[in-house]
């Protein structure tokens, strides 16, 4: 018997099949591998939040201080130079500035890049920003009581009102997706899978809370002044009250 061949109408039914199938499974597919990178990025947070600890313990209780109020700051470290132009410039070079005495001087360790970001071409500074809130006093994160650079100091953990809740690293690589409108608006540009912000938190834990779970940050940023870098807020690095206020409610 001469065998079959399958025709047109069949060849189309299997063809939709399977373009319905890969439509189902691929995003799931996608989600499941973001899922993944997202808790290796979790784990980083944990560790570096462990580090900020033992240097608070080294250090009177400080969070790392590194820069200058005014001018240029230049880190000496047993691996290169590093120029700082500005105070808050310095958010994504914390790991420098101490990697010598935790980090065995080494800043350019794995730990140190979010999986979240493919781009293997990024510079060496990590996307595990550290909050400007730790480096002025609660009250410049305030409209009414900003006054400009004599509030910036660094602060203690001690001044964290609401450790579990106050964020101090946060991965910078889905920064994009928020866009601050107003107090109360909030638009988004990025897919639902970058919605999510692994954060290390005061306490020494980190999650990924959604954009939308957030406070709304201080509008205006570090402001305009000489030193200033941002002059628009984002979630955990500008937080209204600093370290006295809270990311998550």
């Amino acid at each position: 018997m001469k065998p079959r061949a399958f025709t047109i109408i069949e060849i189309v039914v299997v063809f939709i099949v399977v373009s319905v199938l890969m439509a189902i499974l691929l995003p799931a597919l996608f989600r499941s591998r973001h899922d993944a990178r997202r808790v290796e990025a979790l784990s980083h947070l944990r560790g570096h939040m462990g580090v900020l600890a033992a240097y608070a313990s080294d250090y009177d209780d400080l969070f790392p201080d590194y820069t200058k109020r005014e001018g240029e700051t230049v880190i000496q470290t047993s691996f290169g130079e590093y120029k700082i132009p500005g105070y808050f410039a310095g958010y994504f070079l914390w790991h420098v500035a101490i990697a010598d005495q935790y980090y065995s001087g080494n800043a350019a360790t794995a730990s140190f890049r979010t999986p979240l970001d493919r781009d293997v071409t990024r510079p060496w500074g990590t996307f595990y920003y550290l909050s400007a809130t730790v480096r002025a006093q609660p009250d410049f994160w305030n409209r009414e009581t900003r006054r400009g650079p004599s509030q910036w100091r660094t602060v203690r953990h001690a001044q964290v009102a609401y450790p579990a809740r106050k964020g101090i690293l946060w991965d910078f690589t889905g920064a994009g997706s928020m866009r601050y409108i107003s107090d109360i608006d909030l638009a988004y540009s990025d897919p639902p899978h970058r919605r999510f912000h692994p954060t290390g938190f005061a306490d020494g834990h980190a999650e990924a809370p959604r954009a939308s779970e957030f406070t709304r940050p201080h509008l205006t940023g570090e402001g305009s002044f000489p030193g200033s870098w941002w002059s628009f807020g984002l979630p955990v690095m500008h937080t209204p009250n600093g370290v006295s206020g809270r990311d998550i409610d």
